[in-house]
């Protein structure tokens, strides 16, 4: 699932619910800081993966996302 369609989603308050507690985590474990780029150095990407976990039935049963490197 690609942003747009997240964000187009009835489910997209779960899925920003689950970034913003991704985020809430990675703040307090201080895993990032924010610092400058050396010059001649550029920045590793980041992206959101967003998925709809469901029940043999069809219903859903988790929103999952998670970030990639």
């Amino acid at each position: 699932m690609n942003i747009q369609n997240m964000f187009s989603s009835i489910n997209s308050s779960r899925f920003l619910l689950g970034i913003n507690i991704e985020i809430q985590d990675i703040k307090e474990q201080q895993t990032w800081s924010i610092v400058l780029l050396p010059e001649g150095k550029h920045p590793i990407g980041c992206k959101w993966i967003y998925k709809i976990k469901r029940h043999a039935n069809g219903n859903a049963r988790r929103f999952s996302d998670r970030r990639k490197v």
